[in-house]
């Protein structure tokens, strides 16, 4: 799928990696040992409890390090420092 800030054209591809919804999200890992699994598990905790109206929260990845996107419940789209972002194309086994 392709997406881009809703305030430019250009457009980055990026493939889900993973994705969380209040259904399927567990309790935040304690362990001092919290492996990377952990730790993306609860950034992705924190990302879905940061206000109200989160839905769902997706990990994708372009070539490089994943990042986060953030949906609610209003229809919209945002990265995690809350910038509106459109996401066009989605291919047809990824869900948005």
């Amino acid at each position: 799928m392709k997406v881009r800030y809703a305030d430019s054209t250009e457009s980055l591809t990026v493939r889900t990696i993973y994705s969380w919804d209040h259904n399927s999200l567990p309790e935040m890992a304690m362990s001092t040992s919290s492996g990377p699994k952990d730790y993306l598990k609860n950034q992705a905790y924190v990302a879905l409890n940061a206000a109200p109206g989160i839905d769902r929260v997706i990990m994708v990845r372009a070539s490089d390090t994943p990042f986060f996107l953030i949906h609610h419940k209003t229809g919209t789209w945002h990265d995690v420092t809350g910038r509106e972002v459109v996401i066009d194309n989605a291919l047809p086994n990824e869900r948005t």
